[in-house]
């Protein structure tokens, strides 16, 4: 699976200006934190894991440390506490990814505030819960599958 057939790459004189993330891709996010598509969830965070390993990212980068205290939280912790660890967690990794100046970086940025934007998309606490569940198993197999240093 290609990842880059679910982003769009906007380019100005040769640089990518701007990437963003397809309808496609959009749809299959929502269905994933949706919990529909657990087998394709397993394959596309390995897919992403093995695209993200360009980072470089070492096991002391603070980059993944947030991630693991992310995934962390939201599995241990009860609501509202893992909903507003997840909403620092945002905030933290957009600073992070804000350092990284190459297309992986801004790929996975991107993913992430997809994932976000549609775990918060509903006013509903419950569907909220179910989708920042989803998100942590999905975030735990993208880590999983980073090779990290």
């Amino acid at each position: 699976m290609n990842i880059k057939s679910f982003f769009n790459f906007d380019r100005k004189d040769g640089q990518i200006s701007r990437i963003s993330a397809n309808d496609n891709f959009f749809t299959t996010l929502f269905e994933i934190l949706e919990g529909r598509r657990a087998k394709f969830m397993g394959d596309l965070a390995r897919n992403f894991g093995f695209y993200f390993r360009k980072l470089n990212l070492e096991r002391t980068d603070d980059l993944v440390i947030t991630l693991f205290a992310m995934v962390r939280n939201l599995k241990m912790q009860k609501s509202p506490d893992n909903i507003k660890s997840l909403i620092y967690a945002r905030a933290r990794i957009n600073r992070l990814t804000e350092q990284y100046r190459n297309e992986e970086a801004q790929i996975f940025k991107t993913l992430f505030e997809n994932c976000y934007r549609i775990v918060f998309q509903t006013n509903k606490r419950e569907d909220i819960v179910k989708r920042a569940r989803q998100l942590s198993r999905f975030f735990e197999e993208i880590l999983l599958n980073i090779p990290v240093k």
